[in-house]
């Protein structure tokens, strides 16, 4: 080989390299990657279905309940839900027995299974770091579609514990040594997903509505301010308060966790302008319940877009009754019996999901008429910046509006945990290999002259 050859072979290759450096993330993230991830986690779904069914002897899936926060979870953009696939295309419907667990995506990804008929349970916790690594083995074809899911089962399980989870004893043993039992719970569970896993699981084995399962998955619990939702929900629609020509506006003032219940079964989500969220401070919410006789529980408003025409209904929640029964096992919702006090709040509330009444009242019906570009017109003027509700309504009086002393600085530099290294690295490399080109070009074109 003569020196004009080899200086084009070098060049092809440089070449070559160069073109790998640049579209090896496109390549990597490709549509045929993609599906390749997914039936790999489907195959591996299937290996960990049958770990849990022979590891909990269980003979009838629909006495069983699954949770879970694969529906959410992603490794390097790959979603991880098809892990779960098995198991719904298995006799876990949601949200009858199984209950998707929302969390954030870069959260733990686990898997709950609690068998009703022997009391027990198994969680199953996967490592971030190994299913990542597996599934970039897969996309650069260094392991098979078979060889990842046996290596997910063997190598990416990262705790997995079988226990007794019989809530009455639970219970029981929370109220006597509350902080002892919740560190139990935390260590065989994981201490992000145990409440949830805990409340869930307490009120389906008590027989929870599917609806009120439906509507945990986005709160990603059950606790008393969730059912409270559920209670005002149920009682607007028992009562005919609305219909299905409407459309349901919130002013959740006070806002908890019952406004969840509102977004997840009205269709009524901030990013629709269809909910407004303004803090209520506790003595403004101690007046106006005093004046109207029930705890102030936020304002639902149904319009009807073809009369133009609308009802807003300020509710009550009467808490009192709550901490009454709380009362009869010496505990609350404060100190180290936090937890165990929301289970026992949970399974008394949820008796009542079909007397709601017994809790839920409606303080003050408001009609109107009209409609401001697409909002109810009685929204818009509760829902504008600077306005208070029950000041606008009427309930109280005064200018209640109140600026923060804290302000924002006129400029603060932007936190990121993004780290350009990388691309740093690319870059120099590229540069690199350019400069080694135009040298070897040079003298190509010096040899040749």
């Amino acid at each position: 080989m003569n020196t004009r050859q080899a200086l084009r072979y070098g060049m092809i290759i440089l070449m070559t390299l160069l073109i790998i450096i640049v579209t090896y993330p496109i390549y990597s993230f490709s549509p045929y990657c993609e599906w390749k991830v997914v039936n790999m986690l489907e195959s591996a779904s299937a290996k960990i279905y049958n770990i849990v069914m022979n590891k909990l002897d269980i003979k009838d899936v629909t006495h069983a309940l699954l949770l879970t926060d694969l529906k959410y979870s992603e490794v390097d953009g790959y979603d991880l839900y098809p892990l779960s696939y098995y198991f719904t295309s298995h006799g876990f419907v949601v949200p009858y027995n199984a209950v998707p667990v929302h969390a954030p995506v870069y959260s733990i990804p686990w898997i709950f299974v609690y068998y009703n008929d022997t009391r027990m349970s198994i969680y199953i916790e996967f490592s971030r770091e190994c299913l990542k690594n597996v599934i970039d083995s897969l996309c650069s074809g260094k392991i098979t579609i078979s060889e990842a899911s046996s290596m997910i089962v063997r190598k990416c399980i990262s705790k997995m514990n079988i226990l007794s989870f019989n809530i009455n004893s639970i219970v029981e043993k929370g109220l006597k040594e509350p902080s002892k039992m919740w560190n139990y719970l935390t260590e065989k569970l994981n201490k992000y997903a145990a409440f949830s896993i805990v409340t869930i699981t307490a009120v389906w084995s008590h027989d929870a509505p599917a609806l009120l399962l439906l509507a945990s998955e986005l709160h990603n619990h059950i606790c008393p301010g969730l059912l409270s939702g559920f209670l005002m929900y149920k009682y607007l629609m028992m009562n005919k308060l609305i219909t299905s020509r409407d459309k349901v506006y919130i002013i959740a003032s006070p806002v908890y966790c019952k406004d969840d219940v509102y977004v997840q079964l009205f269709d009524a989500s901030p990013g629709k302008r269809r909910i407004i969220v303004k803090l209520l401070p506790w003595s403004e919410q101690d007046e106006i319940s005093k004046i109207l006789g029930g705890n102030v529980a936020g304002i639902v408003i149904a319009y009807d877009p073809e009369t133009d025409t609308g009802r807003a209904y300020i509710l009550a929640f009467n808490w009192t009754k709550v901490h009454i029964y709380l009362k009869k096992y010496h505990t609350s919702f404060h100190g180290p019996s936090w937890w165990v006090s929301r289970v026992i709040a949970d399974l008394y509330m949820l008796k009542y999901v079909n007397q709601p009444d017994y809790f839920v009242k409606v303080l003050k019906t408001i009609d109107f008429r009209g409609h401001v570009w697409r909002y109810p017109s009685l929204f818009y003027e509760l829902g504008r910046a600077g306005v208070d509700p029950y000041v606008a309504l009427g309930v109280i009086h005064g200018n209640r509006t109140s600026r923060s002393s804290i302000s924002a600085p006129a400029s603060a530099s932007a936190r990121s945990t993004y780290s350009p290294s990388i691309v740093y690295a690319e870059l120099g490399v590229i540069i690199i290999l350019i400069i080694i080109i135009i040298i070897m070009a040079m003298m190509y074109r010096k040899r040749k002259h």
